[in-house]
């Protein structure tokens, strides 16, 4: 078989709605900035998971975080896709500078956040700029409510990576975490999230 000849599938693709998409574009320079996301890794959240360049998908519980997209040569995107948040605690996305000679906001980085069709725009903050914009968490009650905060502070490279992650020993397991579906939406989120450079 070679790479021209067609594939026929014996069934359909199934999607599974997703909760949330994360879409990230900048400018020319810096020419890659990265996608930080990280939360609690299990029901206890003794410790965070990272999704970032090198670890591009988890699997938590039935729930998958994936870095669908990374891009390292100028504008992006790069985009992540959130099923569902399978345990209670903070789930935070931040932007790290990796290359190039210019900063996050001069570049300047966007986020788009759509969260069940709801979208919101997130532009970096003033102040002394860093390699590392806090951007926003997803908050996750232990009845599964979601809440989202909008963070806007510029941090140090050791909250990107989750190292300063903290905590709670009071979380646990949100095996009732269903969030609403609407028909057909991770397929308009797919259809919509990429962009043309």
């Amino acid at each position: 078989m070679t790479d021209e000849q067609d594939i026929i599938q014996d069934s359909c693709i199934t999607l599974e709605p997703g909760a949330a998409v994360i879409t990230l574009t900048w400018g020319e320079n810096p020419s890659d900035l990265d996608t930080q996301f990280f939360g609690p890794n299990s029901s206890d959240g003794e410790s965070p998971f990272l999704v970032y360049y090198s670890n591009q998908e988890i699997i938590l519980s039935e729930s998958s975080i994936s870095l669908d997209v990374d891009d390292v040569t100028s504008y992006g995107p790069e985009v992540t896709t959130i099923s569902s948040f399978p345990y209670a605690g903070r789930y935070s996305y931040a932007v790290k500078h990796f290359s190039g000679s210019s900063d996050i906001a001069s570049s300047p980085a966007r986020v788009e956040l759509d969260y069940l069709g709801d979208k919101q725009i997130f532009s970096p903050p003033t102040g002394e700029v860093s390699l590392c914009w806090g951007v926003f968490d997803f908050v996750v009650d232990e009845q599964g409510e979601v809440t989202i905060e909008t963070k806007g502070t510029w941090e140090s490279s050791d909250y990107c990576n989750a190292n300063e992650y903290v905590t709670s020993t009071n979380t646990r397991s949100l095996s009732n975490a269903v969030f609403k579906e609407k028909s057909g939406l991770l397929e308009e989120m797919i259809n919509n999230k990429y962009y043309v450079k």
